[in-house]
């Protein structure tokens, strides 16, 4: 932190002749940018691993409790937004806000997974400020029923 002082010189002009004086003022503190309080300490989503058509669970920690109800912005990578208030990508789709009631570390959603032929990897990312943290989980194909 930087403490940056003025001066001034004053000059009194009273026809008698010239005065000067120089006055200090109150010092101005300088605030670093971006010098924030961090929240997001992690996202996890367990499984790691799902067949198609169901889903997973996704995790995210702060680290310290909230002091007031938080909300955070969450994305499926490569998805669309939806009015109905997901992200939506081939079917498969995650909620766009997650709220963190006050005096909780963390808080849940759901990664819903839709029952395709082909494995793939879907990416979650948590935002909060300036802050991001993402995690995975990969689909396999769809359990099948014996008859």
């Amino acid at each position: 932190m930087h403490t940056l002082f003025r001066t001034a010189t004053v000059a009194a002009l009273l026809g008698f002749g010239l005065s000067t004086a120089t006055l200090a003022q109150t010092p101005k503190l300088q605030v670093q940018p971006n010098l924030t309080l961090k929240w997001l300490n992690s996202l996890t989503i367990s499984p790691a691993t799902v067949p198609g058509g169901t889903s997973a669970t996704g995790t995210v920690t702060l680290l310290r409790p909230a002091v007031a109800a938080m909300l955070l912005d969450l994305k499926l990578v490569n998805a669309i937004h939806t009015d109905s208030g997901v992200w939506l990508q081939d079917g498969n789709y995650v909620q766009m806000v997650l709220s963190i009631p006050a005096g909780s570390d963390r808080g849940t959603f759901s990664v819903f997974t839709t029952a395709e032929s082909a494995p793939r990897t879907l990416t979650v990312e948590v935002r909060y400020g300036k802050e991001m943290r993402s995690a995975s989980v990969s689909t396999t194909r769809p359990r099948t029923t014996s008859p």
